[in-house]
């Protein structure tokens, strides 16, 4: 994927895991502006549906790129940055709560759910993972930590 900033053009690498797990500000993004204007009917879907689809694609994405490396590798790079996974998760299942009580379908909220329990998941893994990391880097003598950061690059 590529993006536009000012005249320069950056690439992002999609199998890189801090790249698809950043990119979840976007869903969050779509879910926070969606619940301010869940009034409406409308706004409601079409920012859900690009909220959804995009949960989606990013949820692969970022499976398939963190089952790739070693639970160490994740570990040596986690950061608070990957807990925006959590945050587009669960603001998606405050949009699908937002629109059973708009439209009076109930049955998202039977959807909801579990989109809210996965997004605990998320976050315990990810919180687990920067934790590890912080202990990790406690236990580990100074020259150790430099070498080990130089050599576990995605």
């Amino acid at each position: 994927m590529v993006a536009a900033v000012g005249r320069r053009t950056v690439r992002w690498d999609l199998t890189d895991p801090d790249v698809t797990l950043r990119l979840s500000t976007f869903v969050a993004a779509c879910a926070v502006v969606d619940t301010r204007l869940s009034s409406s009917v409308s706004v409601l879907r079409v920012l859900g549906a690009i909220g959804l689809s995009s949960w989606l694609v990013l949820v692969v994405l970022s499976a398939r790129n963190m089952l790739a490396h070693r639970w160490a590798v994740l570990r040596d790079h986690a950061h608070g940055a990957w807990e925006l996974a959590s945050v587009g998760t669960s603001g998606l299942a405050i949009v699908m709560a937002q629109v059973a009580h708009h439209t009076g379908h109930r049955w998202w909220l039977v959807i909801a759910l579990p989109v809210w329990v996965v997004a605990i998941g998320i976050y315990g893994l990810m919180t687990w993972l920067i934790l590890w990391r912080a202990v990790a880097e406690r236990r580990s003598a100074p020259g150790e930590r430099e070498h080990s950061s130089r050599t576990a690059g995605f």
